[in-house]
């Protein structure tokens, strides 16, 4: 069955999230995170997404984002999610998959946005 594709919209902020599977924890140290940051950003810059907020929770993220491409969202995730995924298997000796499905994502209006950042500092609290 095909995926239903991807709806983004150019220069709007978006809410993405992704999280492990089975519900497994995807970070279990600080450097996990700081990796995990570091791709996404490398990625980011080089796909044209700007980050807006994020929050790393140990078996899930959430980022707010804006994608300056129509691809942007899922060059720069799927590499970033993709690459992490390697980096954690190689560490661990593991297989299998890292992440539940492909990530969600949806475009926000401007009220949303903001609910959507005050969520994200709520979350790392």
């Amino acid at each position: 069955m095909p995926r239903y594709r991807r709806i983004v919209v150019v220069d709007c902020a978006h809410h993405v999230t992704q999280r492990g599977n089975h519900r497994g924890v995807v970070f279990d140290s600080e450097e996990d995170r700081e990796i995990y940051l570091d791709l996404v950003k490398e990625n980011a810059s080089q796909c044209r997404l700007s980050i807006l907020g994020y929050s790393l929770m140990p078996n899930h993220v959430h980022w707010i984002v804006t994608p300056h491409r129509e691809d942007s969202l899922a060059a720069g995730f799927g590499r970033a999610h993709y690459r992490y995924s390697q980096y954690f298997q190689a560490r661990r000796r593991t297989t299998g998959h890292l992440w539940q499905n492909r990530f969600y994502s949806c475009a926000l209006s401007q009220d949303h946005l903001v609910r959507a950042m005050q969520n994200e500092e709520l979350n790392t609290l």
